[in-house]
């Protein structure tokens, strides 16, 4: 452990790590790959093809947009200044089975390798079938 100012780093004790905030994180938040994934790191994928799996069900999606997310107490903290962050966004994948349900799914893609994401089903503007995520860092 490092004494000194340097506010905002975290520190790491006996497989715990402690935010700016004070809050104990389990070490396992720190070994899930979309944790250092942001905003652009999908942008640059829009258009690929990502596997989905649950237990039951198998697909492929397409990444169709991502958006960015607009948090109302940043915006009281910043004035009326909007504040978009890169760590808090939406991913919009269509789909062509209909059939797919709300639920935890695992992701892969060759260039991001395998994660999990709680992806929920609705309809697009054009009226296809999409499945989103929210990825919200508090």
């Amino acid at each position: 452990m490092i004494a000194g100012g340097c506010v905002g780093l975290e520190n790491s004790v006996f497989g715990q790590v402690k935010n700016i905030y004070g809050r104990v994180l389990p070490a396992e938040v720190y070994d899930d790959a979309l944790l250092s994934y942001h905003a652009d790191t999908f942008r640059r994928l829009v258009g690929s093809e990502f596997s989905l799996f649950t237990e039951d069900f198998a697909a492929t999606a397409v990444l169709s947009e991502v958006r960015d997310s607009v948090f109302a107490a940043r915006r009281k903290i910043r004035s009326l200044r909007k504040t978009v962050s890169s760590k808090d966004f939406t991913l919009l994948f269509e789909i062509q089975d209909d059939t797919a349900k709300q639920a935890t799914y695992t992701i892969i893609h060759p260039n991001l390798g395998q994660f999990e994401l709680l992806l929920v089903p609705g309809q697009s503007q054009t009226g296809g079938f999409m499945m989103s995520a929210v990825i919200n860092r508090l």
